[in-house]
């Protein structure tokens, strides 16, 4: 793939490579620096010719794009068109040496589990407006999707998990680019710079040798695993909803040691009991999907569900505790004893 990229117009700095690191305890893949990679430095540069996009090489011209049905569709949802259109190609694709990576990827999103998968294991924990179905449920009511549609489910998931939002084309697939894993915080080491002709990638500081590239898809925990199938590393964003005021409190863990920090734009305080109380029922609802997830314990999905409500139990119980702490600091009664 690098290779395609570099005979076509494209540049892939050749300090760095796809591998597991030089950790022997990392297994999943990632973009490893080989080199010391310096400050504002070139990681990646893809003509918008080997991206796919609707303005792709052979794409419907925008004004005449049509799906069944569906006349003048948006551009989000000719970006899953033209994604489709490419992969039903097969091996006769322009893009094929891309298409083929994405063929050995395996989409793990809520998206995908059965209906009986997510209700078991995931619970209410995806409320009305968060929904893990949302983005399917997006592609058939406004893009004319169908089930029926294989090749078009799996290019609308594709298009939500590989993705990149772009001020030229909206959203494409740019090759390698999706290769870079996310992490957020001072791990988020890459920078995106849109220009007319290319895609680029900039080192946003200094990157040691050794030291993985990571990219960011977003800045939510929930949505993170929603959207792209996995429990990102810390920092993590989690938010719990105030039951006094229906309010979602933001917070942020930012490492193993349990470390938080709190979004202070609301102007009712986190250390309120309409923020304990609606943790309280968080850590409620989280246990009783413990209990009913063992009726899934065969799905393939059983141990991702289970690591992502363990994330959310810790990060509520953390926060929960310092509301405590700090409503104790000030000296305030308040109406659950201290107990977590």
């Amino acid at each position: 793939l690098f290779e395609w990229i570099r005979a076509n117009g494209g540049y892939v700095n050749p300090k760095q490579e796809l591998s597991t690191g030089p950790d022997p305890d990392q297994h999943l893949r990632g973009i490893f620096a080989t080199e010391q990679i310096e400050r504002d430095e070139v990681i990646l540069k893809v003509p918008w010719s080997l991206a796919i996009h609707p303005g792709s090489p052979g794409s419907v011209p925008f004004d005449e794009a049509t799906m069944p049905d569906t006349p003048g569709m948006s551009m989000s949802c000719m970006s899953v068109e033209a994604i489709r259109r490419e992969m039903a190609k097969g091996v006769e694709s322009t893009y094929w040496p891309y298409l083929a990576v994405m063929e050995e990827h395996e989409i793990n999103i809520p998206n995908v589990w059965t209906e009986n998968e997510r209700k078991v294991l995931l619970g209410s924990l995806f409320p009305a407006g968060r929904e893990a179905t949302r983005h399917i449920d997006w592609w058939k009511g406004s893009c004319g999707g169908s089930y029926d549609d294989e090749i078009g489910v799996r290019a609308a998931l594709l298009y939500v998990a590989r993705s990149c939002s772009t001020s030229i084309y909206g959203e494409a697939m740019v090759p390698v680019y999706d290769l870079y894993n996310h992490r957020n915080g001072g791990y988020h080491n890459t920078e995106v710079e849109v220009t007319q002709n290319f895609f680029v990638m900039n080192a946003r500081h200094t990157i040691s040798a050794g030291e993985q590239l990571y990219n960011s898809y977003g800045s939510k925990s929930s949505e993170i695993f929603r959207d792209y199938g996995f429990v990102e590393d810390h920092p993590q964003v989690w938010w719990v909803t105030d039951s006094r005021n229906g309010k979602q409190h933001e917070f942020t863990i930012e490492d193993e040691n349990g470390t938080i920090t709190w979004d202070t734009s609301w102007t009712q305080p986190v250390v309120g009991p309409g923020f304990r109380s609606g943790a309280r029922k968080l850590l409620e609802v989280i246990k009783t999907v413990d209990e009913s997830a063992e009726r899934e314990k065969h799905s393939a999905y059983y141990n991702l569900a289970a690591a992502y409500r363990a994330a959310y139990q810790r990060a509520v119980q953390i926060a929960l505790r310092s509301s405590l702490d700090e409503s104790k600091s000030r000296g305030e009664e308040h109406e659950d004893n201290g107990e977590l």
